[in-house]
């Protein structure tokens, strides 16, 4: 089994894991119960003579099909420093009202930027980054935003992985979030902008909840879709994405690709 056990390397969090005092002061109390339901998973397996391996950059598995890009051991031990930072799940710039601005695109400018690099979370940035090679190859990235993807793809550069000419399937981090992603790096792992109406035979996917307000972000589906990407989310219907000679699963529908946004308010 597959899972990461921070517990072990911070007593801050083995306590968080070990309280269940619900009054415990955390980050979010989303955070504590996936962290407790982690932590008594790691019990559940070493009680059933599971072999409980870290998947750390590096890794691999049935018979090097499946990688591990990131995080690096280093990284995450710097990640895992931070878990307690923040307090009650409050950001700074959530305590004041967003400015909704109407947004006019055009093909090749990019409204999705390059976020700062703590725009998202240590726990989040400790995502396990995966590369799977099949018939097809995936490149499942979590809920990682800039600096982890960016380790992730220094890795592959070294490996000798092009991720942007080798990678067809992508799952997009963190629900299509605009802080996870930026034109440099998806440049990189994706490409650069091609021209109106041209495609690249890659897919991408975001899975998010049904009428969330800022998920995905539309900043996000026009840069996959500029860089000749065909980007589809779920947001809340049962899908089936239907690869060539496989039937329609019963009770699901088949995936239809967004379109561009040339306007949209977003903030």
């Amino acid at each position: 089994m597959w899972i990461h056990t921070p517990w072990n390397i911070s007593e801050s969090v083995k306590k968080i894991a070990e309280d269940r005092d619900i009054n415990i002061q955390v980050p979010t109390s989303k955070f504590k119960k996936s962290l407790q339901a982690a932590y008594d998973l790691e019990k559940l397996a070493i009680e059933k003579g599971v072999k409980i391996v870290e998947p750390f950059q590096g890794t691999s598995a049935f018979n090097n099909k499946i990688h591990v890009l990131g995080p690096d051991l280093d990284y995450y031990y710097e990640l895992v420093a931070q878990f307690g930072d923040s307090v009650g799940g409050l950001s700074f710039a959530s305590l004041f009202e967003k400015v909704i601005n109407s947004i006019t695109e055009l093909w090749h400018e990019d409204q999705l930027v390059d976020p700062e690099d703590n725009a998202v979370s240590a726990r989040n940035n400790s995502s396990v980054i995966t590369l799977i090679q099949l018939d097809k190859t995936f490149l499942f990235l979590g809920d990682s935003g800039v600096p982890a993807i960016s380790r992730a793809a220094d890795y592959a550069d070294a490996s000798n992985f092009d991720l942007a000419s080798q990678v067809r399937y992508v799952q997009v981090p963190h629900h299509g979030s605009k802080r996870n992603l930026g034109p440099t790096i998806l440049n990189r792992i994706i490409g650069s902008i091609v021209e109106k109406g041209n495609k690249i035979n890659k897919n991408a996917f975001i899975s998010a909840a049904p009428d969330s307000p800022n998920h995905p972000s539309k900043r996000v589906i026009n840069s996959f879709i500029r860089r000749g990407v065909d980007i589809n989310h779920t947001c809340g219907q049962d899908h089936c994405y239907q690869s060539d000679g496989l039937p329609i699963r019963p009770g699901w529908v088949p995936l239809i690709p967004l379109e561009f946004y040339e306007t949209y308010d977003e903030d």
